[in-house]
């Protein structure tokens, strides 16, 4: 049977016809299916299970935002963000995405577990992928190509793959498990956001877990943000607060574990506490909303840690921190701060006894005592003096303070001129 007149030109005119004006979160809700391989209730996504994570897969769709910076603990759905963000695209806005992950090992990983179940269990994406099983080049582990555009997997170990074509949107996984520089070619996310240069409408994603805070790279990335938090209703007095870890409290036994039926969520406006029936209410309440506490300068930051999370119970998170510091152990302490807090691991700090060090005091009996085979001195250049220290040292490194002295003026003005030493 022949199709109609009227069928063809309706066929012709969907191809025309601009592509629906759904927002990220709204594309997720309608089309998004979770895979049995990668969530334990699969079927469709759901905005409301987390609440949270609307605005920031929306901000993917405002266009004075470049740059999206999400510091996060475990449990908070990140790497799902990414993956509506890529189907969004992927389905109504295609481009050329690139996926930025540590190693290439996790982007094959990322690949076959979270991407391919995702584009076979989603109808709207399954039918615009170049399908797993054909003969074109255009399905790969790490190289997906769909109509209107592509998506390149690359770790950051692997500089070539960061210095060619252009792209128009760059989703970086877990920044604080990349290099510091690529290969020596520098950081992999500058090399990656370079590639955007030529698009106006470019945008990136930069979502990670920290891990030690002197190095990390997402946390110093959400500083230059506008630093948003998600604040909910208090459910005794109704204002709207950020949950802060120090708003956890829970009473102790004689033998310092937790009383678990005790754990509370306390509201900083009036004091009361609230459980976690109170607190899963209070995120998904429609007052709960994202709050930026500093200027917005085309960067959009996001802040979340495991108590917001529904997979995690406040007694559950009470427990990993109870564990971590009873134990003592800096390996355990740090993946409390960051897989739970959210937040970077400064590690222990040696506490120094100063009575110790006052014990160690000697009176030398000569201006260099016996045992001192050369002396060294040290300079300190400040903006208005010198300061010099003469120390003597034995075969066995150990040292004595034999002379200390200032010398005032300033060092960058040429001798013999006023203010010279």
């Amino acid at each position: 049977k022949k199709p109609s007149k009227l069928s063809l030109l309706q066929r012709i005119l969907a191809t025309w016809a601009p592509p629906p004006n759904l927002s990220t979160s709204g594309w997720a809700a309608e089309f998004r299916r979770l895979s049995r391989e990668a969530s334990a209730s699969p079927g469709r996504w759901r905005n409301d299970k987390v609440p949270y994570a609307a605005e920031i897969m929306d901000a993917a769709d405002d266009p004075a935002t470049e740059q999206v910076v999400f510091q996060k603990s475990s449990q908070v759905s990140g790497t799902e963000v990414l993956l509506n963000v890529i189907g969004k695209h992927a389905h109504l806005d295609p481009c050329a995405i690139l996926y930025l992950v540590p190693k290439d090992a996790d982007g094959r990983k990322f690949s076959i577990k979270r991407l391919a179940p995702m584009i076979r269990d989603t109808p709207a994406l399954s039918t615009r992928f170049v399908p797993a099983k054909s003969r074109e080049t255009g399905n790969t582990i790490d190289y997906k190509k769909f109509e209107g555009g592509d998506i390149t997997i690359v770790g950051a170990n692997s500089p070539s793959n960061l210095a060619s074509l252009p792209i128009r949107l760059v989703l970086s996984d877990e920044d604080d498990r990349q290099a510091a520089s690529s290969g020596d070619e520098g950081d992999p996310w500058e090399l990656a956001w370079t590639r955007t240069t030529t698009f106006p409408n470019r945008k990136g994603f930069r979502v990670s877990t920290p891990a030690m805070l002197a190095t990390s790279r997402i946390i110093p990335a959400f500083e230059e943000s506008d630093k948003r938090f998600f604040n909910v209703p208090c459910p005794h007095c109704g204002q709207l607060h950020a949950i802060h870890r120090e708003n956890l409290r829970w009473e102790k036994k004689e033998n310092g574990t937790p009383k678990y039926e005790t754990v509370r969520l306390i509201c900083p406006k009036c004091g009361k506490g609230y459980d976690d029936d109170a607190k899963r209410a209070a995120v998904e309440d429609p007052r709960s909303r994202w709050i930026a506490t500093a200027p917005f300068n085309g960067i959009r930051g996001y802040f979340l840690w495991a108590a917001y999370s529904p997979f995690l119970t406040l007694s559950e998170i009470v427990a990993k921190i109870h564990s971590a510091m009873s134990s003592g152990d800096p390996a355990k302490i740090q993946v409390l701060f960051n897989t739970v807090f959210g937040e970077g691991y400064e590690g222990i700090m040696e506490k120094i006894d100063e009575a110790k060090i006052v014990e160690r005091a000697e009176t030398y009996a000569a201006p260099v005592p016996r045992g001192v085979l050369f002396l060294t001195i040290g300079l300190d250049t400040q903006d208005d003096r010198i300061e010099a220290e003469v120390v003597g040292w034995d075969d066995a490194y150990q040292s004595w303070s034999i002379d200390y002295k200032v010398f005032p003026g300033d060092p960058d003005i040429p001798e013999g001129k006023k203010g010279s030493p």
